[in-house]
């Protein structure tokens, strides 16, 4: 659990957080974003901009927001991440606003969790195409406003991910195969821990690119996704029992521990984006940079899984 609330952590960086502008995606309360972004609006940013599908959400957090100071400029821009085509109509909407002039600081939180297969729009399955497919698409396109490459006081992009990574190192011969084309079956965690792995690889592939990126672990949350969180908890217990290969365990190890508040998680998420002692690339949990699992470090799968996004997305960068 993180020792910190969001608010707490904005307290001890004041000077990553003052002046900037923050782009988040996800922030749809009670989610890990929501609470970081209100989180943020107490330490006296530029901007803080906010995209995603509910205008009318993301307008009730915008007044949550701005209970923290006065003098906030928050932006909304409707995005719809499991659509390419929308996320290139935000993405333009954004770079042609004259009120935002640079992002300091990127985070990619969307995710969803389906029991069942569904596909996006593009035809793409919908939590690969939500968790890592259009936030691909979103920050190649914002480049020319993001401010992360490499060097003193530069921003940070921050993709959430979760120490769920691990359960890719139990896929069927070992092949990385988020698509589904190989004959896979759809198994929710399976396709979990292929999508935040495929997190921890964008991160990875955008440092090799000179960007500055990090990943987080924020840990169990009581969001509307953990909403039956002990039966999430047997389901994959059952995955992971059934296998004859078992994850690889890593020091983030808090599978059974309670969710924490939302509060709690979004200072988790602060610390990575706002701390900047962590190294570039880190793979971060409750404040710290630990190891992620061997395939995530994987730079040839990285640059496949960048090459096979630039195809779904049809567009190089």
């Amino acid at each position: 659990m993180a020792k910190f609330t969001a608010q707490e952590v904005v307290a001890q960086f004041p000077d990553s957080v003052k002046g900037r502008t923050f782009l988040l995606t996800g922030a749809t309360a009670p989610s890990i974003a929501a609470a970081a972004a209100v989180g943020l609006g107490t330490g006296s940013p530029k901007q803080i901009i906010l995209v995603g599908r509910s205008i009318e959400k993301l307008q009730t957090l915008e007044e949550q927001i701005k209970q923290g100071g006065s003098g906030i400029e928050v932006l909304i821009f409707k995005l719809d991440l499991a659509s390419n085509e929308s996320i290139r109509a935000g993405a333009t909407a954004i770079l042609a606003d004259n009120r935002v002039s640079t992002i300091d600081v990127v985070v990619t939180s969307a995710h969803v969790v389906n029991m069942e297969r569904k596909n996006s729009i593009d035809g793409i399955e919908e939590t690969f195409a939500i968790g890592h497919v259009g936030p691909f698409l979103l920050v190649n396109l914002l480049r020319p406003k993001i401010r992360a490459t490499t060097g003193q006081d530069s921003g940070r992009i921050v993709n959430v991910t979760s120490g769920g990574h691990r359960l890719a190192d139990i896929l069927p011969n070992g092949k990385f195969d988020p698509l589904l084309e190989t004959g896979l079956p759809y198994h929710v965690w399976m396709q979990y821990g292929q999508v935040k792995l495929s997190n921890i690889l964008f991160t990875r592939s955008l440092v090799m690119r000179g960007f500055n990126a990090v990943s987080i672990h924020p840990g169990p949350t009581a969001t509307l996704m953990n909403t039956n969180y002990d039966e999430l908890m047997k389901s994959v217990a059952t995955l992971v029992g059934s296998s004859p290969v078992k994850p690889t365990p890593g020091k983030e190890n808090d599978m059974h521990n309670p969710p924490q508040p939302p509060q709690l998680a979004g200072g988790g998420l602060l610390q990575a984006a706002l701390n900047p002692d962590l190294p570039n690339g880190a793979y971060v949990a409750y404040g710290e940079a630990l190891e992620s699992s061997k395939l995530s470090q994987d730079d040839q799968l990285a640059e496949e899984l960048w090459q096979l996004s630039e195809r779904l997305v049809g567009q190089k960068f």
